[in-house]
């Protein structure tokens, strides 16, 4: 495979059709003939067959319907009229759900749903997290499903399984440099471990194998992820102003450059990188066309410590002067800016739900609260509010936050995950915060998929191709 051709020190703000997600397609399908379960000659996508399975979910639903009409004709005759009204109801309200699920599932495949759960968290009395202890001070942490992996400053990295509280170190004994940045990819079989040396190790989940080294980097690995979209590629960002970018199977790809200083966080959003510095800038990248966006706090801003997206087009972003602001892709300037978030302290972190496609975001710190924020619609523009808050002592290194807003996972330390500048009087430990129970409710993927009778496998290979298909046109 050649390599691609390293954008250069591009400075061009996006347009918002650059930089945005895809727009949402309707499914389209084909009436005038219905596939034959028995015909090998033909071949469905699973979009097809979604649309077939749709449809005849429909006829039955009315079918149903109408044999519950002939029956209740027996027993209530003078309600006829009563009767067809409901009925006909009924199969608006069969028809509406099916089509908003069939949505849902279109939108999860191309990264644009945006899922409901701020108003679902303000409404919640929550209770203090449990706490997990750890060996040093976690510096970062990442989740996939119900699998948390964590790093501490010590070099040991493990995994919590949630649901069970089961914990397996992952790192050997001997390992003693400092890991900043961790990722868990989208299947959970690989780990990557951002270390302060410059180096990104890669470890298979399922076997016991040395790690593979990535090198590269001339200063610390402050930051990574995979994207959880294919082609699912893994990012690294560092102090050395750089970001590298590997495929799913860890061949390198490029090198991209822009920032003037320290990366200091790197989050993904449908295969688009999105970065914080200490030179002020929050910066989106479009890897397909070469290109990236600028977006400055203005002349009294400070350093941009984390971001994490959240809506469909926007960006919490938290800084070292404890501010909390509100960005849209396409705009220069923040839409919100909330001074003193944190009561004036260092915002240290920030995770989102829903992978980051959610109304709801989450920011730590060292002030001795978790806050919860929510994005509002208004008038003329959106805002973010405080809708909730949690107290944890210490430094709040990392948040992650799972996909249907059940839970939280939060790295708690003594320090700072990148120096000892001040100390907390507090305990190493891992927390977890529970959120929504339950999950999101309704239009959920596992239960829209088994309604319509659609696997997992088929899931995923229509997943790919939304990926696919976006990579290509964004």
């Amino acid at each position: 495979m050649s390599k691609r051709k390293s954008m250069g020190s591009i400075s061009m703000v996006g347009s918002e059709d650059e930089v945005s997600s895809d727009s949402d397609g309707d499914i389209h399908s084909d009436d005038d003939e219905s596939l034959s379960d028995g015909d090998e000659s033909i071949k469905e996508t699973p979009m097809e067959k979604r649309s077939r399975l749709a449809r005849q979910y429909l006829d039955m639903v009315k079918g149903s319907a109408k044999k519950k009409v002939t029956s209740d004709e027996d027993y209530s005759s003078n309600d006829d009229d009563d009767d067809d009204d409901s009925n006909d109801n009924d199969d608006s309200n069969e028809d509406d759900n099916m089509n908003m699920k069939l949505q849902v599932l279109r939108q999860k495949a191309t990264s644009s749903y945006v899922r409901p759960l701020a108003s679902k968290i303000k409404a919640l009395s929550l209770s203090e997290p449990k706490y997990y202890a750890a060996r040093s001070t976690p510096t970062c942490v990442s989740l996939s499903k119900s699998l948390a992996a964590i790093g501490t400053k010590s070099g040991a990295a493990f995994t919590l399984d949630v649901s069970t509280g089961a914990r397996t170190y992952i790192t050997p004994k001997a390992a003693s440099t400092p890991i900043l940045s961790i990722g868990l990819n989208s299947t959970r079989t690989s780990l990557a471990c951002g270390l302060s040396t410059g180096q990104t190790q890669i470890y298979d989940l399922r076997t016991n194998s040395p790690p593979t080294t990535l090198p590269g980097h001339k200063s610390s690995v402050t930051s990574l992820s995979y994207s959880s979209t294919p082609p699912h590629s893994l990012y690294t960002a560092s102090s050395d102003r750089c970001i590298r970018h590997y495929t799913s199977t860890h061949q390198y790809v490029e090198t991209l450059y822009g920032h003037q200083s320290s990366i200091t966080s790197l989050t993904i959003h449908n295969n688009k990188p999105i970065t914080t510095s200490r030179d002020r800038t929050l910066r989106i990248w479009d890897v397909v066309h070469g290109t990236h966006g600028i977006y400055r706090p203005g002349s009294k801003g400070s350093s941009e410590d984390c971001c994490v997206k959240i809506g469909e087009k926007n960006v919490l972003t938290g800084s070292e002067d404890g501010s909390v602001r509100l960005w849209e892709v396409g705009k220069k300037k923040p839409m919100e800016e909330i001074r003193g978030a944190h009561g004036g302290k260092w915002v240290v972190s920030a995770g989102g739900g829903g992978g980051g496609g959610s109304d709801f975001g989450v920011t730590g710190s060292w002030d001795g609260y978790v806050n919860l924020w929510g994005l509002e619609e208004g008038e003329k523009k959106k805002s973010i509010k405080l809708i909730n808050r949690v107290e944890v002592e210490g430094y709040v290194n990392g948040v992650a936050v799972d996909e249907e807003g059940r839970f939280a996972v939060l790295a708690v330390g003594r320090e700072h995950r990148l120096g000892r500048w001040e100390v907390v009087k507090t305990k190493e430990r891992v927390g977890v915060l529970e959120l929504v129970q339950g999950g999101d409710e309704g239009g959920g993927e596992e239960e829209a998929g088994e309604q319509y009778g659609i696997s997992e496998e088929e899931e995923e290979e229509e997943r790919e191709e939304g990926g696919s298909s976006g990579s290509e046109s964004d």
